[in-house]
């Protein structure tokens, strides 16, 4: 039977101890632990150390000090506590005490450690410290001398605020008659609506025909025909015709001239004289009526060119011509000693009023502005008077030297033509100069058809029998072609004046829109081929034209 303890014996405090000196052994590796992570850490926190003066690091040892001793003491205890009796309450409270030790001290024994060789790294950076102080004092002077400098500048005072619309974009009107105006070094440069101003440069161009007429010795037509509105069964435009008879005084004039040209071709290789071409071989068929076409001679391209080189400078807008096939494409320029300055925009006369008083009037009208960067000002000015005068506007940033789309919305279909103003006599006498040189290089290429077209040969690439058939077949069909229309090269050149003394005023077939000049053709060679025509695939649609934005 087991006894009862007593209570008065003494209880064991083996365990308790071994307790206690687990605690001691971890306190001691964290502290060792520690040690060896401070100088890292030490290293890593160089850069944003603080300063520390000779008073603070002499409070620093001297907390150190008391640490070690503290530390010291904690050894002697766990040394002696085994040897000493411990109540459990005592114990306890070492426990605590410890813990608590632990905790506050941390921070201190991290900052306290290897003090000695923070100080020397703190003396090694002392350079450059010295050096970011004289950048900071430099940077200082040169902020003081700027603000001096700012100081001692008169304020400038910014410019009144400009109201003006936000854009609302908008198609324009498809059946718009557009005008154009330009805003460039402050001024305003009027260029009005596109077929106008080809119209005038038409004029002009006719105005000069002898002088720019081509007078080569190349064979191709010299002429082309004015097309009307009216179309054939096929859809193709029909040319404007006149009736003719040789019994007018002009063809009895020209009867003289006209019987020393012979013009040969391939039904008749004798050839037989010109008027005989035009009014038939006896008196009968003379006598009878000649539906023939009205034409246009053509201008010598490099004589245009120089033309418009010469006259370059003499107005508001400067023209420069290109030459896509036959035609005359204009591209527009401003002269920068011209246009209407800002300050008369609005005074009275002036050609911008005009234009917009003008604009008014059609209420289809709009005016597209193109604005350089430099007339941002000039355009709002501008445009506030065209609104006050409720015509819709557009206007599109233009910092270019020339206007190289100046295109109306609407495409015209065509334009009264006075063709009665056409230079008859200076035709007459174009034709009776360059119809025998003419008839003359026709007549020989008649003659030595047969001669040229053997003279050809055939591309080295063909070696296969049948293309090289093929190639010889439709050589000779296209020249053959080409010899049958060159008698009407020679024909249209001396019918022409005697049809335009008939002419009368009549509406005329635009083929030619702005930029292009309306009714005004180059010179291009007609040479006989050298390989036969490709052949024609499908008709490529043409683009159309962008619709005119508003804002």
């Amino acid at each position: 039977m087991a006894r009862r303890p007593r209570q008065e014996e003494e209880r064991s405090m083996d365990s308790l101890m071994d307790a206690m000196t687990n605690v001691v052994g971890i306190l001691l590796l964290i502290l060792i632990v520690s040690s060896l992570g401070m100088t890292a850490a030490v290293e890593k926190a160089m850069e944003n150390m603080p300063e520390i003066s000779q008073e603070q690091l002499e409070e620093m040892r001297s907390s150190r000090k008391k640490t070690l001793d503290n530390l010291q003491d904690l050894r002697s205890t766990q040394n002696n506590v085994k040897e000493t009796a411990i109540k459990p309450e005592e114990a306890d409270q070492l426990a605590l005490a410890l813990d608590s030790f632990e905790k506050e001290n941390a921070d201190l024994a991290s900052k306290t450690s290897d003090v000695d060789e923070l100080l020397t790294k703190s003396k090694e950076l002392e350079p450059v410290k010295l050096e970011k102080e004289i950048r900071n004092t430099k940077a200082t002077r040169e902020l003081n001398d700027l603000e001096a400098a700012l100081a001692a500048k008169p304020l400038v005072e910014s410019p009144p605020a400009q109201e003006i619309t936000l854009p609302d974009p908008r198609p324009a009107d498809p059946e718009a008659f557009v005008y154009y105006v330009a805003c460039r070094k402050r001024k305003v440069y009027v260029i009005g609506e596109p077929y106008e101003v080809m119209s005038k440069i038409r004029t002009a161009l006719d105005a000069q025909f002898t002088e720019l007429a081509y007078q080569g010795n190349e064979i191709g037509y010299y002429t082309h025909n004015l097309l009307t509105t009216r179309s054939d069964p096929e859809k193709r435009p029909l040319p404007f015709m006149v009736d003719y008879q040789a019994k007018t005084k002009r063809a009895k004039e020209a009867l003289g001239y006209m019987n020393s040209v012979s013009l040969k071709s391939p039904q008749l290789p004798a050839g037989r004289p010109i008027f005989q071409e035009l009014f038939g071989a006896n008196e009968a068929s003379q006598e009878e009526k000649k539906e023939w076409s009205v034409a246009k001679f053509r201008l010598d391209k490099n004589k245009v060119k120089n033309f418009f080189e010469k006259n370059a400078g003499k107005g508001e807008l400067t023209f420069f011509p290109s030459f896509p096939g036959d035609r005359v494409k204009i591209d527009i320029g401003l002269s920068p000693d011209r246009g209407i300055p800002e300050n008369q925009l609005l005074s009275i006369n002036s050609p911008f009023m005009e234009l917009i008083d003008k604009a008014a009037l059609n209420r289809r009208a709009i005016v597209m502005y193109y604005v350089s960067s430099d007339s941002f000002d000039t355009y709002l000015k501008a445009r506030d008077y065209s609104t006050s005068k409720n015509v819709a506007a557009g206007w599109t940033l233009w910092d270019e030297e020339r206007i190289t789309n100046l295109q109306p919305n609407k495409l015209m279909e065509s334009l009264p033509y006075d063709m009665s103003q056409l230079p008859a006599s200076d035709y007459l006498k174009l034709s009776q100069f360059v119809g025998p040189k003419l008839a003359g290089a026709v007549n020989a290429k008649i003659d030595s058809f047969t001669a040229d077209l053997e003279s050809i040969p055939v591309p080295k690439e063909l070696t296969d029998p049948k293309a090289i058939a093929d190639f010889k077949t439709g050589l000779k069909e296209n020249r053959e072609q080409w010899a049958r229309e060159i008698p009407n090269m020679v024909k249209l050149l001396y019918r022409t004046p005697l049809a335009v003394s008939e002419a009368k005023k009549g509406d005329v077939l635009i083929q030619e829109h702005p930029p292009e000049v309306m009714f005004i053709r180059t010179f291009v060679p007609s040479n006989p081929p050298t390989a036969p025509r490709p052949a024609q695939g499908a008709p490529q649609g043409g683009g159309g034209r962008p619709n005119l934005i508003l804002d």
